[in-house]
């Protein structure tokens, strides 16, 4: 049911040593909306169960629904808290037009699910975890627009601009990595050069979250976040959708970088899942570790395959069925924790483990 994939320095590792607690520096959350439910139970699994014990601080770092589930992840209680943010997720319904009021509304408890309850306190106090997430500040006056026709040219031009190069992407938007205080000033899990880097603050935890995942055209931006530079925020996913891991973020080949994910691969900017030809470089990976349901497993979920925001369109007035198909894959998925439990303790994942 579980898929584990190790880049090459950590597939020795695995193969020689095993795979323990001790061994992560950093956990990685991708963007991808509805599909984190696909892998809630292994997440659960993993930060309710096992890195629990880790005796060092592990960065965590997420953009959009990644970042989500890590500030979920990173509450005292990290089963209850995912548990209900997967609920707040599933429960969303929309009727009528879907416009960025209407899913502001519905995304409102989904974000109380990571931003209420006391969060703040126990997110940035946590023992051992240290969150991270990104944003991106709008550097384009019309992606900072409140006209959505201005936004779709705006995003046009910039596909157009990655499909020549990621680094044409710079003009149009900037990376900010809002991180907690204790993790050294300006350091990043991912690539920091020409960022921002933010402190988060109790002032700032809310605001900023919701900016990680405001996607442009569908949802309304967040203006001039406390502590941040000046400006309009969006979805982190622009530039990190699967957020690539930096150098820094592993430190040597005995700290590795967990990668609780839904696909097999790794789309490194939301741009760059239009174009299959554009791969990341395996030497980024080589401390990866990348944990995904396999084929058999999604092959077993109803219909056939992992929930997406897609989903809402296709059962649209028929909320009910979407929702049980949804509360089945989180259900099932809870198979992914246990397999990796049992591999981790075992010693059983140096067979099962691939190369990415």
């Amino acid at each position: 049911m579980l898929s584990v994939f190790a880049g090459e320095n950590a597939l020795q590792h695995i193969r020689k040593n095993g795979l323990s607690p001790a061994d992560i520096r950093c956990v990685m959350g991708a963007s991808g909306a509805a599909k984190w439910l696909a892998i809630a139970g292994l997440d659960k699994a993993i930060f309710g169960h096992w890195l629990n014990t880790s005796p060092q601080h592990i960065t965590l770092y997420g953009t959009s629904v990644g970042a989500f589930k890590l500030a979920a992840a990173a509450h005292a209680d990290p089963v209850t808290a995912l548990d209900r943010l997967a609920r707040a997720y599933i429960e969303q319904q929309y009727r009528g037009a879907t416009d960025a009021d209407a899913i502001a509304e519905q995304m409102e408890p989904v974000i109380q699910a990571v931003a209420g309850y006391g969060a703040v306190e126990q997110v940035l106090s946590h023992a051992t975890l240290r969150l991270q997430f990104g944003a991106v500040r709008c550097l384009d006056e019309k992606l900072a627009s409140g006209d959505i026709r201005d936004q779709q040219q705006v995003m046009a031009r910039a596909f157009g601009a990655n499909l020549r190069s990621r680094q044409r992407l710079q003009s149009f938007v900037q990376r900010t990595t809002f991180s907690d205080v204790r993790l050294p000033h300006g350091y990043s899990a991912v690539e920091s050069k020409g960022s921002s880097w933010v402190a988060l603050t109790a002032e700032n935890y809310r605001a900023a979250l919701i900016a990680s995942g405001s996607l442009p055209v569908y949802m309304h931006a967040v203006v001039d976040i406390p502590g941040a530079p000046t400006g309009v925020y969006r979805d982190g996913g622009l530039l990190d959708y699967h957020p690539i891991p930096s150098s820094e973020a592993g430190d040597g080949s005995e700290k590795l970088i967990l990668y609780p994910h839904f696909y097999p691969r790794l789309t490194e900017g939301w741009f760059d899942k239009f174009l299959p030809w554009r791969k990341v470089s395996t030497a980024a990976l080589t401390n990866v570790v990348l944990l995904c349901p396999s084929k058999r497993f999604i092959a077993s979920l109803e219909g056939g395959k992992i929930p997406d925001r897609h989903d809402f369109l296709k059962f649209q007035g028929r909320d009910a069925t979407r929702m049980q198909r949804w509360n089945s894959a989180v259900a099932q998925s809870d198979e992914l924790g246990e397999q990796f439990l049992q591999w981790v303790c075992s010693g059983r994942i140096a067979d099962e483990v691939k190369p990415l």
